[in-house]
C-alpha cells in the first residue's frame, strides 16, 4: 500500500462504535423482516466510517460467485448488481479467502486480481478505495461486508476494527435470515425488546412483573444455584434444562410434593443452536398458565439477544483498549485523537505515567485486568486522586499502563494480588508522559525478562532496583556489557560451549548462595560433584575466583550475562 496515500476517512470514536453495536443489535430483535436489519446495518456502516458507499455480498458457492444483495450509496445498477466469481477482485477475494483486502485505488492497484467488465462497472461508479471484511457464520465465509470511497484512501486500523464488528453483526443477522420469526413478539411484549440494549437482567426484571413470580437468569452449564438442593433436583433440573433447549419451550422441573430445592419451571435461552443462558423462574408446586408459558417462550430469543449484545459490548470496550494499548506502544507520535480517546478513559493530559509487564515462565497470569483496576482503585482513594489504567495483552504477557501518584506501590500491589500465579512485574516510568510509553513498555519488557533470569519470583521491579542488571535492561551500551562479561568469566563460557556442560551455572549457583553444601542442593546434585566442578572451574579462572576480592565481580558479571540472554531471548 503506498505510503503517501492519505486517510481522508474520520476514524469512529470507540463511543460511536458501541452505540451503533447496539443499534444493530436492538434491530436484530426488533424488526420482523432481516433484510430491513441486514439494510440498516449497512447504511450504519457507511455512515459510521464515513464511506462513500456500502455493501452486503452473499456467497452462492454452487455457481462459485458472491453477488451485492444490500447496499448504500451505490449510484449505478451495473454495481448494484455486481455477481463477482470468487476470488477475484476485493469482494470475491474477501468472500473466498476468508480475510480482510483493501486497496487504495483499485483500477490502478496490480495485485487485484482483475476482470474487465468488472472494471468498467468500477469504473463508472467512480470507486477508487475499497475495503471489505468476510461475514462468518457457522464456521464458514457466507457474506462479504464491503465500504468504498469514490477517492484514493488508506484506511486506518480503527477502521478495520470497526468494519470487522459489523461484520459479527451481519453474521447474526443473516442467521436470522435462515431462521424467520425466531424472536417474534406479540404486540403487547415488544417492550421486553427495548429492554435489550439495558442487558439481560433489565429484560428479566421485566419479565418477572409480568409473571409476578421471582425470576433468575443462570449461565448455560451452572447447578441449580441453591446449594441445599438435594441430588435428585440438580438432575430433574438438568435434564428440564435439556428438554427446553432441544423443544425451546418452557419446562416444569420437580416434583409436586414441593420438595426442597424444586425449582420451578426453566427455558433454555438459545441463538441458533448455542445455548447462552438459562432463565429460572420459581413457580414451586404452581404451574404456569397458558399465558404466562407463551410469554416465557417467546421470551428466550429476547434474553438470548440480550445476552449477546452485552457479550458484544463487553468485547468492543475491551477490544478498544487492546487497540489503545496496541497505539500506545508504537505510537512515534501522539495525535490529538489519539490523546482524546485516551480522556475518554480516564488519562490525564498531566500526570506520571507507567508501563508494567506482568509474565510468568510458563503461563497466562490469571485475572491481571480486573486486578489492576482494583489496585489502581485502591492506590487513588488512599491517595485522595484518580487513576486511570489500560490491560491488554502484548508480546506474550499482560501489559498495564496507569496513570497512578505512587507506581513503584502499585507495582508492588499488583505482584502481591497476583502472587499466587507467580508472575514477575517488571516496570518502568514514562517521563515524558504519553509520548515515552513506547519507550517505557520496551524497558519494562525488559525489565521482566531481567527478573526471570535472576530467578525471583514472584517479583516486581524497575531498572533502578535491579542494580548493574537493570542498567542492561535499560539499555546500557551492548559493547561494554560483552567487554565486561568476557574479562571476567569468558574462559568459562567457551568452555561450556565446546563441551556441553553447565560449569557457568555451577559458578553462578555456588558465588550466590555461598558455600558448595546449599549450592549441591539448588543444583540437584551431591556435593562431591559441585566440588569437582569448582576444582575446573578454578583451572580456568584462577584459584582466587571465589575469593571476597573476585567474588563480586564474578557474579555480577555471571548476572549479567544470564539477563542478556533472557533479553535476546525476549527481542
Amino acid at each position: 500500500m503506498p505510503d503517501d496515500v492519505p486517510y481522508l476517512l474520520p476514524d469512529p470514536s470507540p463511543a460511536r462504535l458501541l452505540a451503533a453495536l447496539a443499534e444493530c443489535a436492538v434491530d436484530l430483535v426488533e424488526l420482523r423482516d432481516p433484510r430491513l436489519v441486514l439494510q440498516a446495518l449497512v447504511r450504519r456502516t457507511r455512515l459510521l466510517l464515513g464511506s462513500d458507499l456500502a455493501y452486503l455480498s452473499l456467497n452462492d458457492l454452487a455457481a462459485g460467485e458472491t453477488h451485492i444483495e444490500i447496499t448504500d450509496g451505490v449510484r449505478t445498477e451495473a454495481y448494484r448488481t455486481i455477481r463477482m466469481p470468487l476470488g477475484t477482485g476485493v469482494l470475491g477475494a474477501v468472500a473466498a479467502g476468508g480475510t480482510d483486502v483493501q486497496t487504495t485505488d483499485y483500477l490502478a492497484d496490480p495485485a487485484m486480481n482483475h476482470l474487465d467488465r468488472i472494471d468498467a462497472i468500477v469504473a463508472d461508479e467512480q470507486v477508487r478505495a475499497i475495503h471489505g471484511c468476510p461475514v462468518r457464520a457457522r464456521g464458514r465465509v457466507v457474506a462479504a461486508l464491503l465500504v468504498a470511497h469514490r477517492s484514493p484512501t488508506r484506511f486506518s486500523r480503527r477502521q478495520t476494527t470497526a468494519l470487522r464488528r459489523l461484520a459479527e453483526q451481519a453474521a447474526i443477522a443473516l442467521e436470522q435470515l435462515r431462521e424467520p420469526g425466531s424472536s417474534d413478539l406479540d404486540h403487547d411484549e415488544d417492550d421486553l425488546v427495548l429492554r435489550v440494549p439495558d442487558g439481560p437482567h433489565a429484560v428479566l426484571d421485566l419479565l418477572g412483573e409480568w409473571l409476578a413470580r421471582p425470576v433468575e437468569l443462570h449461565g448455560p452449564d451452572e447447578p441449580l444455584p441453591s446449594s441445599d438442593a438435594p441430588a435428585a433436583a440438580q438432575d430433574a433440573y438438568r435434564t428440564a434444562v435439556a428438554a427446553s433447549r432441544h423443544t425451546h419451550e418452557a419446562v416444569r422441573t420437580g416434583t409436586d410434593d414441593g420438595a426442597p430445592g424444586t425449582p420451578g419451571t426453566v427455558l433454555a435461552c438459545c441463538r441458533g443452536d448455542q445455548h447462552l443462558a438459562t432463565v429460572l423462574v420459581h413457580t414451586g408446586t404452581d404451574v404456569l398458565d397458558e399465558r404466562s408459558r407463551r410469554l416465557l417462550a417467546r421470551a428466550g430469543p429476547v434474553v438470548a439477544a440480550a445476552v449477546e449484545v452485552q457479550r458484544r459490548l463487553v468485547d468492543a470496550e475491551q477490544r478498544t483498549r487492546t487497540d489503545l494499548v496496541d497505539e500506545l506502544v508504537h505510537a512515534e507520535r501522539i495525535t490529538a485523537d489519539l490523546r482524546a480517546r485516551l480522556a475518554a478513559v480516564g488519562f490525564a493530559r498531566r500526570g506520571t505515567i507507567a508501563v508494567y509487564v506482568v509474565t510468568t515462565r510458563d503461563r497466562p497470569v490469571p485475572g491481571v485486568p480486573a486486578v489492576a483496576e482494583s489496585v489502581a482503585g485502591s492506590v487513588a482513594e488512599s491517595a485522595a486522586t484518580s487513576a486511570a489504567v489500560l490491560v491488554a495483552a502484548h508480546r506474550g504477557a499482560q501489559c498495564v499502563i496507569a496513570q497512578v501518584t505512587d507506581p513503584a506501590r502499585f507495582a508492588a500491589q499488583l505482584r502481591d494480588a497476583l502472587a499466587p500465579a507467580g508472575p514477575v512485574v517488571g516496570w518502568a516510568l514514562a517521563p515524558g508522559g504519553l509520548a515515552d510509553v513506547a519507550r517505557a513498555h520496551e524497558v519494562a519488557h525488559r525489565a521482566a525478562a531481567a527478573l526471570h533470569a535472576i530467578g525471583t519470583v514472584p517479583a516486581s521491579a524497575d531498572p533502578s532496583t535491579l542494580g548493574l542488571a537493570g542498567m542492561l535492561a535499560a539499555g546500557t551500551d551492548p559493547a561494554v556489557v560483552a567487554a565486561l562479561i568476557e574479562h571476567q568469566v569468558g574462559p568459562l563460557l567457551s568452555y561450556d560451549r565446546r563441551h556441553r556442560t553447565e560449569l557457568t551455572r555451577t559458578a553462578r549457583t555456588v558465588l550466590e548462595s555461598g558455600n558448595l553444601r546449599a549450592a549441591a542442593a539448588q543444583l540437584h546434585l551431591h556435593v562431591n560433584t559441585v566440588r569437582q566442578r569448582c576444582d575446573r572451574i578454578a583451572a580456568l579462572l584462577g584459584p582466587d575466583w571465589s575469593s571476597p576480592g573476585h567474588a563480586g565481580d564474578r557474579l555480577l558479571a555471571l548476572r549479567l550475562w544470564a539477563v542478556r540472554g533472557a533479553l535476546e531471548e525476549a527481542g
